[in-house]
């Protein structure tokens, strides 16, 4: 089999090793909605009704005992964003522009979307001891968890497994770091992971291969 000049061939994958990018393209955008009405539903769940504000102060207070660097919610950020410009740049040596596009654009939309919806949103006054303005979701969150995915896209596909993993141990720490310390609360940074989770699924789903594509792909 030849190859175009200027192409190389895809790295295989290990078998037993999922490969996000032979999923179809329906899958994805199934993904982005439902993670869109579970997003709704918990904004509407705890932040529009009385049990749900009482439920995530709640949670909040309880976040408070034990030791925790809240620190963390700040540094993770930079440390993946100094971990994605080593890997694009090694991406963009290996041809890997694609992978570089669609890790910039989940970054990007996805602290957009956050901003957006942090001033957008407003959290109704129910009676509710605590903040009294909108902070749902939590940006630093979310800038993690983008970043978290961007740095999973662009990985060796042999190691996607290994960086999930570790990306979602990031994610739950910068989660944690953000409720404790009173940052945040619990719906908050849950509504940013859901947040990345939409945007990153849509993302996938303009890039995955369709149809004859993907049946060619196989080949």
């Amino acid at each position: 089999m030849t190859y175009a000049e200027g192409r190389r061939p895809a790295a295989a994958t290990p078998p037993g090793v999922p490969n996000p990018g032979s999923v179809p393209r329906l899958v994805w955008w199934t993904a982005a909605a439902v993670i869109a009405v579970l997003f709704v539903a918990l904004l509407l769940g705890a932040v529009h009704t009385v049990p749900g504000q009482r439920l995530d102060e709640h949670l909040l207070g309880r976040a408070q005992r034990g030791l925790w660097p809240p620190h963390l919610r700040k540094v993770i950020p930079v440390g993946l964003g100094s971990v994605n410009i080593v890997l694009a740049a090694r991406a963009v040596r290996r041809r890997g522009i694609r992978r570089v596009a669609v890790a910039t654009v989940v970054v990007g939309a996805s602290t957009a979307a956050s901003i957006a919806l942090q001033h957008w949103l407003r959290r109704p006054a129910l009676g509710v001891p605590g903040y009294a303005h909108n902070t749902l979701p939590s940006d630093h969150v979310t800038v993690a968890a983008a970043l978290t995915v961007a740095a999973v896209v662009l990985w060796e596909r042999r190691r996607w497994v290994e960086a999930s993993a570790l990306g979602c141990v990031l994610i739950a720490s910068a989660c944690v770091s953000s409720v404790h310390g009173f940052a945040h609360r619990p719906s908050d940074v849950v509504a940013s992971v859901l947040l990345v989770g939409v945007v990153t699924c849509g993302c996938l789903a303009a890039v995955a291969p369709r149809g004859r594509r993907r049946q060619r792909a196989r080949r």
